[in-house]
């Protein structure tokens, strides 16, 4: 097989530039289902201390003309929501400040090198709508992006046993996971059927 130069597109599928992303040394580093867990706790009670206020004002800003209807939505669709919405205000949000959230949190915070290299495969990922062209329920995932093009397959226990071929998804894919391989990170949304072409049309837009 070829050798893949640095500035090529990653194999990953994430539309970035291999030294970007799988080919970035920060992504050699390891991290658990606990170094997770404890980098997701610390972000969450440094937010509550530092910018908790912000974090309220945003809340307006992701929802938008949807504000009032969040509280309507079903139980596990309204978690799939808010970890998209956490997500999305730590690491893609740039406040007033000119960085966002989750600079601010590491510089500031000692870390573990579990814990770093999960906060620096958030930061080099970021949501997309994929096609799912592949299901192996229980197992994985096939996802092509939908814009950009480009393929990846993720370890996915719990959406591919109900998300069938040809389903549109938003989610944010990071190249290598606690199983070592490509995961899908902090939830995906389904994107329903009548909603897609006019998704698809807005973000080529």
């Amino acid at each position: 097989m070829a050798k893949i130069g640095r500035n090529e597109p990653c194999p990953c599928g994430s539309g970035k530039k291999l030294k970007k992303c799988c080919g970035d040394p920060r992504f050699t580093q390891h991290y658990t289902l606990d170094d997770r867990a404890s980098l997701l706790a610390r972000l969450d009670e440094w937010i509550d201390v530092f910018v908790a206020d912000e974090r309220a004002d945003a809340s307006e800003e992701f929802w938008g003309r949807f504000l009032d209807d969040a509280d309507e939505l079903p139980p596990d669709l309204a978690a799939l929501s808010a970890a998209v919405e956490d997500v999305w205000f730590a690491f893609d949000r740039v406040g007033d400040r000119g960085v966002p959230v989750a600079d601010e949190f590491l510089a500031d915070t000692e870390l573990g090198d579990g814990e770093r290299a999960f906060l620096a495969a958030l930061r080099q990922s970021s949501m997309r709508l994929y096609e799912v062209v592949d299901a192996v329920p229980g197992v994985s995932l096939t996802l092509r992006d939908a814009i950009e093009g480009g393929q990846v397959t993720v370890n996915e226990r719990r959406g591919s046993r109900t998300i069938g071929r040809h389903e549109y998804v938003a989610a944010r894919v990071v190249p290598r996971g606690p199983s070592g391989g490509p995961e899908i990170e902090m939830g995906l949304l389904h994107i329903p059927g009548l909603l897609k072409d006019s998704v698809v049309a807005q973000l080529r837009e």
